[in-house]
């Protein structure tokens, strides 16, 4: 019974701090777009996929 609810709990508990973690990472590119480095990484990621000649 305590082996039950003790692996039940650590189960509940990783999915509680996945859950905590799509959150966080949802509410991160927002704050992370207003900073300069995240952009400019895209926008030259972007036009390193385009031909240039």
């Amino acid at each position: 019974m305590n082996d039950y609810n003790n692996s039940h709990f650590s189960h509940h508990n990783m999915e509680y701090l996945l859950y905590q973690l799509t959150i966080v990472h949802a509410q991160l590119p927002r704050k992370l777009r207003v900073s300069p480095p995240l952009p400019r990484t895209y926008s030259s990621g972007k036009t390193a996929g385009i031909p240039t000649g």
